[in-house]
């Protein structure tokens, strides 16, 4: 019930909110947004790292973690939101989250292996020209989905994440041959 409740508000959010998407050839963006679950400490590890790899190819990078807990933390080199920021529609509230969602990005990644509403709520709302995650039902979310198996980790996804944006054609330039 809360899980149709909080489709329902989304839905109604998204049709006043309006954002420009369109596809941007990857050298040639500058900003990149990101979101990931950062509970777990080898995936954390893994999503800055690729964080630092968009950095040295001078992309500008924000992150937005979500932890699955209720602790207070600042000792993270990322902006985070857990538990105590989701309320009881299951949307994301607070500094961290209303910080990210006021930036516009060329393209936001949702890192995210499983479901999780308050990311694909995040990213649905954003302020991104072009939006990838991994594949959802709620289809709102993205420009782009990844479909893995469940056998692939988030290194997997990462890879096919690159690769795709790699081969993407802006929509104002024809296709090379």
């Amino acid at each position: 019930m809360r899980k149709k409740l909080h489709l329902r508000l989304l839905q109604q959010q998204l049709r006043h909110h309006r954002f420009p998407r369109q596809s941007l050839q990857f050298d040639k963006t500058h900003t990149i947004g990101i979101l990931f679950d950062g509970t777990d400490l080898d995936s954390r590890e893994i999503v800055l790292g690729f964080a630092k790899e968009l950095r040295s190819a001078g992309k500008s990078v924000k992150l937005l973690g979500y932890l699955d807990n209720r602790t207070e933390s600042e000792s993270f080199p990322f902006k985070v939101f857990n538990k105590r920021n989701i309320d009881w529609l299951m949307r994301p509230k607070g500094d961290s989250v209303a910080d990210f969602l006021d930036h516009t990005y060329d393209i936001l990644l949702n890192l995210s292996m499983v479901e999780n509403l308050a990311l694909e709520y995040i990213a649905a709302l954003s302020k991104a020209h072009y939006r990838v995650g991994a594949f959802s039902k709620t289809t709102h979310c993205y420009e782009l989905m990844i479909d893995l198996p469940p056998t692939q980790r988030l290194p997997d996804l990462i890879k096919q994440i690159e690769f795709f944006l790699q081969k993407m054609q802006s929509t104002n330039e024809a296709a090379k041959v």
